[in-house]
């Protein structure tokens, strides 16, 4: 223990570890080769477990690591917090780079930029940046944006305010309150709605809107609904002021009075 060190504590136990600098920090029993920088009020009591510096941080996992920053606590096994404040790294190899209130909860979870509020819950899901996302599924993805959610495995959401990724492989590229539910499903634009295997849905905010979906399949019978409220479960056939296909898609142009639809296409087969 370094001179300079002031009401702090290298306890019994803690063989080979070092703890440099600052206030009132702490290396507990049992973990060796650990190393405590600096700062005020840290602890690393996981075996190989480091903390640069910040106030009120605790490394609490195996080889678990914290940069600095502010009541961060990284309890997975070799779990790292770069910095920023009350950020969770709980999961196996999870990592948190920055931001405030993010969550690393499961084995491989990232959330790589920062941003507030973020949590990668599931194994190798990854949050970049933003607010209030979640990239749940597994191996799932959001790049940024607002209440963001990929519950889908393999889901993508790579943007945009209250989009929603929940079936395998669904994709949402960015824009506002998209939906891609069905199984390899894509949605984007605004209000997009796509509940099947392999749809494709376009969709925009203006009062007359043309909708792109596909890929279209001779034989079936394709209708594009819509509701005006988030699961009101209510859906009504679209009027169709034009209809035209181009190869495997279908553009249905809906002349909507009311901005705020959600749109969804029941496929009848023959």
């Amino acid at each position: 223990m370094d001179a300079n060190v002031q009401g702090s504590t290298l306890a019994d136990g803690a063989y080979y570890s070092f703890l440099v600098g600052g206030q009132h920090n702490a290396i507990s029993t049992n973990a060796g080769l650990s190393v405590l920088g600096g700062g005020f009020n840290n602890v690393a009591s996981g075996f190989e477990s480091a903390v640069g510096g910040g106030e009120g941080n605790v490394a609490s996992g195996g080889g678990s690591f914290i940069g600095g920053g502010l009541t961060n606590t990284a309890s997975g096994g070799d779990a790292a917090i770069v910095g920023g404040g009350l950020n969770v790294a709980s999961g196996l190899y999870s990592l948190i780079g920055a931001g405030v209130f993010n969550g690393a909860t499961n084995s491989g979870s990232i959330v790589i930029g920062g941003g507030f509020l973020n949590a990668a819950t599931n194994y190798g899901s990854a949050v970049v940046a933003g607010s209030g996302n979640v990239a749940g599924g597994f191996e799932s993805f959001v790049g940024g944006g607002e209440a963001n959610v990929a519950s889908g495995v393999l889901s993508v959401i790579g943007g945009g305010y209250f989009n929603g990724a929940t079936g395998f492989g669904s994709v949402v590229p960015g824009g506002y309150a998209n939906s891609a539910a069905g199984t390899n499903s894509w949605a984007g634009g605004a209000f997009a709605s796509a509940v099947h295997h392999g749809a494709f849905v376009w969709s925009d905010n203006s009062a007359t809107r043309d909708l792109v979906f596909g890929p279209i399949t001779a034989g079936r019978t394709y209708t594009l609904e819509y509701a005006t409220g988030v699961g009101s479960g209510t859906f009504t056939t679209v009027s169709a002021a034009a209809s035209s296909d181009n190869g495997t898609t279908r553009t249905i142009t809906d002349n909507a009075g009311d901005p705020h639809r959600f749109y969804r296409v029941r496929i009848s087969l023959p």
